[in-house]
């Protein structure tokens, strides 16, 4: 039960039917075992953004792409509950849902002497909480140098996607 030794661990999925000013849609929260909760919140947030399919001249078949790469959920869901700041009272990792974009944030701050504009190239690994990014990394969900925030980048451009934006 991480509920025990980490209470904020938990995730909360929002979603909402035009922005933050209107009504929500749905909203979730996810709590258990990290890796779990990943999946769980990729599971819920590619039900709520839905999929698009188009056909391609090599095949038979329609190809369907989901709203946003998986690649790119778990990565920056990694980095928000490797991240997070678990003294902070309250709070949780927060994705929100909006027509048009997805934003997942975190109570804490990057670590020093790294800003917003150092996660679009290579960078040091810092996590806040080494210990659930061991969980992560031996459960093949991350890597150690620092370079999934470059690789999100990449798979965005790849689905045509807007590049991400973080905020401190």
């Amino acid at each position: 039960d991480p509920q025990i030794w980490a209470p904020n661990l938990a995730v909360r999925v929002v979603s909402y039917a035009g922005d933050k000013s209107g009504p929500i849609g749905n909203e979730a929260v996810v709590v258990g075992p990290a890796v779990r909760v990943l999946k769980d919140v990729v599971a819920i947030v590619q039900q709520r953004t839905g999929f698009s399919g188009q056909f391609n001249q090599s095949r038979l078949s329609r190809e369907d792409r989901p709203a946003y790469p998986v690649f790119a959920l778990r990565e920056g869901l990694v980095n928000a509950l490797v991240h997070r700041d678990y003294t902070a009272v309250g709070g949780q990792v927060r994705v929100e849902v909006f027509p048009e974009r997805l934003t997942i944030s975190n109570p804490g701050s990057l670590p020093v002497g790294i800003s917003p504009s150092d996660l679009y190239k290579r960078h040091e690994s810092d996590p806040r909480n080494p210990d659930i990014a061991r969980v992560f990394y031996l459960r093949e969900s991350m890597e150690r140098p620092g370079t999934g925030t470059q690789k999100l980048v990449a798979a965005c451009g790849e689905l045509g996607a807007k590049k991400p934006v973080w905020e401190v």
